[in-house]
Formats: structure tokens, C-alpha cells, sequence
């Protein structure tokens, strides 16, 4: 947008908009250190217009030197989408990272309550599809048991796991957002300003792939029990298959 009369673009822009550093708070704005970025928001005459995110900068209330260190891995590309969702209120985003390794990507951005909690759910949509096997492989297993709502329930579970797919891939990063805000907010308020800081909001954020692994053993396990449950007829066809 233009300054208006007797203004520098500086001045006239919002925050977003200005030069490198320029209203930081640090003793040398153009050398504070921490992310800069250029994004794209919406004008007040419903424009879309460049704008700078400097580390002083707030994204959702949030300093972008803040988000960053709490971030940890793909700083950058978490910015960008706080900063679209904070501009344009729209928190649907597609994460492919989430369709694809589902409750794993919570686990492994240390989204904990939520991670476990659709871990959970996950492994329990994939035991109505295991059970079936066991039951077509093995139908002495489950002696006298009715097994004949094994495949219906089966379909619905299938279903249902990959609607969960979707779900978190169009909700995840919205829902990091808040997370990782809320811890922020707890940190910030917390520590004061500089390295203690820093070190807290680097050991509450970041990433650990142990747990998204952790998650994947166990998925493995409990699909090793459910084929040895199938009895060595399926187990045989399985390694002829995997020796082919």
C-alpha cells in the first residue's frame, strides 16, 4: 500500500509491512536476532499485499522469535501458516506430514494428551481388520464365537481410520498452533527475557522422533502377535509372498 502524504511506508504499513527491524524493541533493530520472512495478508481495501515478519514481530500474539525457538524443526514453514491463519481466521490447512503418519506427527511435535489419545483410537480401529484375519486363517481361535460381524465392523473401522486421516490432516497444524501458543504463553510468562528463556521454550517445543518410533514398534508388534494368531497356514503364505 502507498504512504499516505508526509508518511514513509513504514510508518503508514502495519507492522508486517515495514522494513527489516524497523519498531524492534532491541537496542539495534536491523540486527536482532530471529526469523524473517516474507508472507502475504490482506489489506484493509481487501488487497493482498507483502509483508515482513520480523523477530520482533508478533504472529497470533506471539513473537516470531518466540514461535521459532519453540519450533525447533520447519520453523519457517509453521510461520507461514500461524501467519495466514492469524490474517485470515480460515485453520484449515493440509498436512501431508499428519495424513500420512497420523497420531506419529503428534507424537513427534510433543503434542502428548492429543497424540496418545488418537494412538489409542488408531490401534483400535486396526483390531476389527486383524481380528477378521485371524478369523479367515484360523477360525478354530475363536472356538464357538459368533465371527460373522468381524468383516462389516471391519469396513466401518477401515472407513472410519482413514476419515481420521483426513481429520488430522486438515486440523493438525491448526491444533499445534494452539498447543505450542499455550505452552509459549506458560514459558514466557514464566522466565524472564533472555538465555533461560530461550532454553526453556527450546526443551518445552522442538520435535522427538523416539516417540514417533515408539508408536510405529508398537503398531508393528501388535500386527506380529495378530499374524502369528493367524496360525502358520496365513504366516506361511505371507513369507512364500515376501520370498517372491
Amino acid at each position: 500500500p502507498l504512504p499516505a502524504p508526509g508518511q514513509t511506508p513504514e510508518e503508514s504499513g502495519p507492522i508486517y509491512a515495514r522494513r527489516p527491524g524497523a519498531g524492534s524493541t532491541a537496542a539495534d533493530p536491523g540486527t536482532a536476532s530471529g526469523p524473517r520472512m516474507e508472507a502475504y495478508g490482506p489489506g484493509a481495501d481487501g488487497g493482498i499485499y507483502r509483508r515482513e515478519v520480523g523477530p520482533e514481530d508478533a504472529i497470533d500474539g506471539v513473537k516470531a522469535k518466540h514461535w521459532a525457538i519453540f519450533l525447533g524443526r520447519s520453523p519457517m514453514y509453521y510461520l507461514m501458516q500461524f501467519f495466514r491463519m492469524s490474517e485470515t481466521n480460515h485453520r484449515i490447512t493440509f498436512s501431508f506430514s499428519a495424513f500420512l503418519f497420523g497420531p506419529a506427527y503428534l507424537l513427534y511435535r510433543k503434542m502428548w494428551k492429543e497424540g496418545i489419545a488418537v494412538a489409542i483410537l488408531s490401534l483400535v480401529l486396526y483390531l476389527p481388520g486383524l481380528l477378521s484375519l485371524v478369523a479367515y486363517y484360523n477360525a478354530d481361535f475363536f472356538g464357538n464365537m459368533p465371527v460373522g460381524w468381524l468383516g462389516p465392523a471391519s469396513t466401518v473401522a477401515e472407513f472410519i481410520n482413514w476419515l481420521l486421516r483426513v481429520v488430522l490432516a486438515l486440523f493438525s497444524v491448526s491444533l499445534y498452533e494452539k498447543h505450542a501458543k499455550a505452552r509459549i504463553i506458560e514459558v514466557c510468562a514464566r522466565c524472564p527475557e533472555g538465555p533461560e528463556r530461550t532454553e526453556a521454550l527450546a526443551r518445552s517445543g522442538g520435535t522427538n522422533i523416539l516417540a514417533a518410533i515408539l508408536y510405529f514398534g508398537i503398531l508393528a508388534l501388535l500386527y506380529v502377535a495378530f499374524l502369528y494368531m493367524a496360525g502358520p497356514t496365513f504366516v506361511s503364505l505371507l513369507t512364500s509372498g515376501i520370498a517372491l
